[in-house]
């Protein structure tokens, strides 16, 4: 799949209004809104906004890595492998986020150690 420049410029533009969006929202909405209110909600649509951004952040990084390491052979994906696994049991474990991208971080140096 190949983008134009173009088309990466406007998604980068219209990925940043959304974030723009979604953060100042809040401080235009009074404390007693009701809109805010329903955002805040459990069982609203927007509470997933969240963890559907970290999953799609982490594929759009992860899956193209993992291709070219597939395709080029000779174990280059361990450590891919091993951070993505690090990560995923610190996730599993404790669910901190900050601790399992540190975490996966040492395991994919580990996994580059290990090739050397």
């Amino acid at each position: 799949m190949t983008f134009s420049m173009d088309n990466l410029w406007l998604v980068i533009l219209v990925v940043a209004g959304f974030t723009y969006l979604a953060r100042s929202l809040p401080f235009f909405l009074s404390e007693h809104s009701k809109l805010l209110n329903r955002m805040a909600e459990p069982e609203s649509v927007l509470a997933v906004l969240g963890p559907c951004l970290l999953v799609s952040i982490t594929a759009a990084t992860l899956l193209p890595i993992l291709y070219a390491d597939l395709l080029m052979g000779d174990g280059l994906a361990w450590p891919t492998f091993m951070g993505l696994a690090g990560t995923l049991g610190v996730m599993k474990l404790w669910g901190d986020v900050g601790l399992a991208v540190i975490v996966g971080m040492l395991c994919y140096a580990l996994g580059g150690m290990l090739l050397l």
